[in-house]
C-alpha cells in the first residue's frame, strides 16, 4: 500500500472513538473484597478498585483504578517523567473483561478469598471467554446479576392456575381486557407474579398472576384484580433466552448465588419483568428480569 494511502486510512480511523461509553443504566457497588471473590489477583497485581455501573443489555461495566502519584511503578517508569505502563493498562482491561464474563455466565462460581487452587478456574474462565468473544470486547450476553432499588408499585392482573409456562394465556386475556376497556398504554410494563414454589406445589395447583403496572385508582373489575410490588432492594438476574430455559437461572440464583452472597430473602413476592415480546423477537433474544427480594 502506498505510504500516502496508508496515512489517509490512519487519519480516517482516528476520527472517532473505537467504543462509545454512553451512560450505563444501573449503579452497583463492587469493591475490592467483591473483586477478590471474582479474580485470583491479589496485592499490587489486582489492578481494579471497584465496579460502579453496568449495562445488562450489551454487557458493559464501568470499573476504576486509582493511581497514586507515589505509586512504586513510577520509580522506574520513568524517574522525573512518570508514565503509567501501557502493559498494566492492558492488564486492567483484561481483569475487567474477566469480571464482565464472570457476571454473564450462568453458574459462574464466586471464589472464596484465600482458598484453594484457583488456576483451573482462571483457565476455564479464559477459555470460555475466548469461545464467546464475537469481536474485540463485544460479548455474548446470557445472564447478568445486578442490584436494584424498587419502589412500591401498583399492578392490575389476571390470575392463572397451572403450569407457569402457560401464563401467556392470562397475559392474552389481560391485554385483551385492557384494550377493550380503553385502559391500555404503550409503556405498560409486563410483569409476572408467581405465588408458589414449583418444588413444593404440584403443577396443576401453581398460582400466578399476569400483570401490568397501573395507577392505584385505575378500574379493576373482573377478570382483573389488583396486585402490588413491595418496595425495597432486589437482586435482579437478567436472563436472555427462551422462557423454557429460565429454570437454570433460578437454580443458580437460589442454589449458588444466594448461599454464597451472605444475603437473605425478604418476605415479599418474587416477580419477573418481560422486556420484549415473544411475538417480536426470536426465543433466543427474549429478555427477562428475575427479581429476588433481599432483606
Amino acid at each position: 500500500m502506498p505510504p500516502a494511502e496508508l496515512e489517509a486510512r490512519v487519519r480516517q480511523a482516528r476520527r472517532g472513538p473505537l467504543f462509545s461509553s454512553g451512560v450505563l443504566p444501573h449503579v452497583v457497588a463492587f469493591g475490592r473484597p467483591d473483586l477478590e471473590r471474582l479474580l485470583p489477583h491479589r496485592g499490587s497485581m489486582l489492578l481494579l478498585d471497584d465496579i460502579t455501573h453496568v449495562d445488562p443489555v450489551v454487557g458493559r461495566l464501568v470499573g476504576h483504578r486509582r493511581i497514586a502519584a507515589d505509586d512504586p511503578v513510577f520509580r522506574g517508569h520513568f524517574p522525573d517523567a512518570p508514565v503509567y505502563p501501557g502493559v498494566l493498562q492492558v492488564e486492567m482491561s483484561g481483569q475487567l473483561g474477566l469480571c464482565v464474563h464472570h457476571f454473564l455466565r450462568v453458574g459462574a462460581p464466586l471464589i472464596p478469598a484465600g482458598t484453594g487452587d484457583q488456576s483451573k478456574m482462571v483457565k476455564d474462565l479464559v477459555k470460555d471467554l475466548e469461545n464467546n468473544i464475537i469481536s474485540g470486547l463485544v460479548f455474548v450476553v446470557s445472564v447478568l446479576l445486578f442490584f436494584l432499588g424498587v419502589r412500591t408499585s401498583s399492578l392490575v392482573g389476571v390470575a392463572h392456575q397451572g403450569s407457569y409456562m402457560q401464563i401467556g394465556k392470562a397475559f392474552e386475556q389481560l391485554l385483551g381486557t385492557l384494550y377493550a376497556r380503553g385502559q391500555a398504554r404503550p409503556d405498560m410494563r409486563m410483569i409476572g407474579v408467581y405465588l408458589d414454589d414449583p418444588d413444593l406445589v404440584s403443577e396443576e395447583k401453581l398460582r400466578s398472576v399476569a400483570c401490568v403496572d397501573a395507577d392505584a385508582a385505575a378500574p379493576a373489575a373482573a377478570p382483573l384484580e389488583r396486585r402490588s410490588i413491595s418496595g425495597g432492594e432486589y437482586a435482579v438476574l437478567r436472563h436472555k433466552g427462551p422462557y423454557a430455559e429460565m429454570h437454570m437461572a433460578y437454580k443458580w440464583l437460589y442454589a449458588e448465588w444466594l448461599p454464597r452472597s451472605g444475603r437473605h430473602l425478604r418476605d415479599a413476592l418474587m416477580f419477573e419483568e418481560y422486556l420484549n415480546n415473544p411475538r417480536d423477537v426470536a426465543p433466543a433474544e427474549l429478555l427477562t428480569d428475575i427479581h429476588m427480594p433481599l432483606a
